[in-house]
């Protein structure tokens, strides 16, 4: 029997992809808002629901909160968070993390360094993190998301063994964010938050599941 998995996203490109990505091994029910979503659910019971957060009428923040409201026997949530995103209102990271603690939930978080973006910074706020002389660049933006209460498991995205001795190195003795650490990737998320673009990370990501193979 297959896994039934419940997409909502508004976007008909976003819902075309999952669909031809995810249909080899799981059955997909797709919806195009949260209240089509939230009338899905009055009869039906998925395994997973991946949600988009940027939607009209109910954006996901708050079909989330419905969800964990009517449907207590949820067990885990997993979400975007990282100190890019924290306040972003295109990614609500603090608010989805605030209404899973609200209920109770175990977070898992993806996307720590967002994409590779939080690792691959410009000079200037490369800078300020080389000067805390404590850690990578990928140590503090996962030590960000680690340290609040509720997270169970960051999944980092390493790629090499360079990567995994980095990770251990400090998560093996983890400590959160200290006060001096925390001003520091504030002013790296200020530095970034006044440019212009985030550049491409090369993950290749858009390519796999794009019909027409466009390196977005």
């Amino acid at each position: 029997m297959k896994y039934i998995i419940l997409v909502v996203d508004d976007d008909k490109t976003n819902l075309t992809l999952a669909q031809k990505i995810l249909t080899p091994q799981y059955r997909i029910a797709a919806t195009n808002s949260g209240k089509a979503a939230l009338k899905y659910l009055e009869n039906n019971r998925p395994d997973l629901i991946l949600l988009d957060i940027n939607m009209p009428e109910m954006n996901g923040f708050e079909v989330l909160e419905q969800i964990l409201t009517e449907y207590p026997q949820i067990e885990v949530v997993q979400i975007q968070f990282n100190y890019l995103d924290y306040d972003d209102p295109a990614v609500e990271g603090r608010k989805c993390y605030e209404v899973c603690r609200k209920h109770g939930k175990p977070i898992i978080v993806m996307e720590p360094v967002r994409g590779g973006n939080l690792v691959n910074l410009p000079m200037e706020a490369k800078q300020i993190l080389e000067d805390l002389q404590g850690g990578s660049a990928a140590s503090y933006a996962i030590r960000f998301a680690a340290g609040f209460e509720g997270i169970e498991m960051v999944l980092s995205g390493m790629s090499n063994l360079a990567q995994i001795n980095d990770n251990v190195s400090y998560m093996k003795d983890f400590s959160p964010l200290d006060d001096r650490e925390q001003k520091a990737i504030n002013s790296v998320k200020e530095i970034l938050c006044n440019k212009d673009l985030i550049p491409c990370t090369g993950c290749r990501y858009c390519v796999a599941g794009c019909p027409k193979n466009i390196a977005i």
